[in-house]
């Protein structure tokens, strides 16, 4: 799990409520339908942290899309590396004829979710979505899909777009292996992520719209990294800039970012399904990362945090 240092909840926050709060979250304790945990950081200590008893602190927990955050973060150490670059085309092969419209897709479209690829965002029989979690290679199935929109125009949420990202990052740094040895290099070992479980498409690529999971505490420490400007223990791990990068509106959403959700006030959240949140908060120096199971209402439980650390702001950009 890693030492992480902790404090005493600020006495400004009312401890009374927020314990009310997670009980109510939690549910009973055999609940299949529950929230597991959240961690609080404030000033870069854990000041709250609670576990629902059917799990532990050492438990690795579904990311869902708040993997979609964790791929941006790869690109941008790309870009820093002079690798990539985001007003450029996108480096994918079947779209490298000119004449063909989707030579125009911009690394920028697909952070934002403005590729114009045909896509839907649904998991029924015989959906785009499923078919790619089948795909022996996720990332070239979805670029194959034709355009249904010019670039940069129409924003459409897409699993399948964050799948190119992550190809892109694969293809870049030489392979599987040295992605992934890239990802433990460059990012997680910095921030003294350990508990990592990767999901990958049938050629042992990572899906990157999902299956980033780790602990709550460790989906923390990268919430931790954003809120820092990039920077962890003094050492800049993010390119300068990115952070404002990746939480600055898209043209065609004022809700998201590239590959975050924008939230009320300056705050923005990495989310997954059924309620997997990374909450960060500049405003008032907070993280707060929750998982929970289908059915959990992790909702209430991140407003309600917030409420009682005093960070509740006008409704969220939504």
């Amino acid at each position: 799990m890693g030492e992480w240092a902790t404090a005493d909840l600020p006495a400004d926050v009312d401890q009374a409520a927020l314990d009310v709060a997670v009980e109510v979250a939690f549910g009973a304790p055999d609940a299949a339908s529950r929230v597991q945990s959240i961690v609080v950081v404030r000033g870069g200590e854990i000041v709250y942290e609670r576990y629902h008893p059917l799990d532990t602190a050492d438990e690795i927990m579904n990311s869902y899309s708040v993997s979609k955050s964790i791929t941006s973060a790869v690109i941008g150490l790309l870009v820093s590396d002079g690798r990539l670059d985001v007003d450029e085309r996108a480096p994918i092969d079947a779209w490298a004829d000119p004449a063909d419209p989707r030579h125009e897709i911009t690394l920028e479209h697909l952070l934002h979710m403005t590729s114009g690829l045909q896509w839907a965002e649904e998991y029924s029989a015989n959906s785009q979505a499923l078919a790619m979690l089948q795909a022996e290679n996720a990332s070239a199935y979805v670029a194959s899909f034709p355009l249904e929109a010019e670039p940069g125009t129409m924003f459409d949420y897409s699993t399948g777009t964050t799948a190119i990202l992550a190809g892109i990052a694969i293809d870049t740094v030489g392979g599987v292996d040295e992605f992934e040895a890239y990802l433990e290099e460059r990012l997680l070992d910095p921030l003294g992520i350990t508990s990592t479980e990767l999901l990958h498409d049938g050629s042992g690529r990572w899906f990157g719209g999902l299956g980033a999971n780790y602990t709550t505490r460790d989906f923390a420490r990268f919430g931790l990294l954003y809120l820092n400007d990039g920077i962890w223990d003094g050492d800049r791990i993010l390119p300068e800039g990115w952070v404002e990068y990746s939480r600055t509106a898209s043209p065609s959403n004022e809700g998201y970012g590239a590959q975050w959700w924008l939230a009320a006030g300056n705050a923005f959240e990495a989310r997954g399904l059924y309620g997997q949140f990374i909450h960060v908060n500049p405003d008032h120096d907070l993280v707060i990362a929750i998982n929970t199971t289908q059915g959990g209402d992790a909702g209430t439980l991140l407003t309600a945090t917030l409420e009682a650390f005093g960070a509740t702001e006008p409704a969220a950009v939504l």
